[in-house]
């Protein structure tokens, strides 16, 4: 298994939650929109809170490469922040994450995961309340 973050403090954070989980993980320093890793390496990307915090411009450029380093029937699973739809909720949230957060929609990223080449793309909901996620399978050969 292998993880990438752009930032180092990042790195060491996940390097300490997968020594107390007792998970072997290699860790390292990469960019997104830049992953250093051969076409068609990996079955399964997974992005968890990440790309809310990248660029607009640059997101197109990251979901690139998320297709380019999955193999054949690669999965991508993608989970991020979603504001609350409820008015309360939504005042709530601002009041605590900031206007900034509130601006993102997970919904965005599946035009995004399409226009990379992604396929079966959907999106969801999961068991917490403000995370969705999308998902999509690379079909080519």
């Amino acid at each position: 298994m292998l993880g990438i973050d752009a930032s180092p403090e990042m790195i060491d954070v996940a390097r300490r939650n997968a020594s107390k989980a007792g998970v072997d993980v290699n860790f390292q320093l990469a960019l997104g929109e830049a992953i250093p890793f051969a076409k068609g390496t990996f079955d399964l990307v997974v992005s968890q809170l990440a790309v809310h915090h990248l660029p607009d411009d640059l997101k197109p450029s990251a979901f690139g490469e998320m297709y380019r380093v999955l193999k054949p029937g690669g999965r991508c699973l993608i989970v991020d922040f979603e504001p609350p739809k409820s008015v309360p909720g939504r005042l709530v949230a601002r009041m605590v994450l900031g206007s900034v957060m509130m601006q993102i929609n997970v919904a965005d990223y599946r035009t995004l995961l399409e226009n990379a080449g992604f396929n079966k793309v959907e999106t969801g909901r999961t068991r917490h309340r403000l995370l969705s996620f999308v998902r999509g399978q690379v079909t080519k050969a």
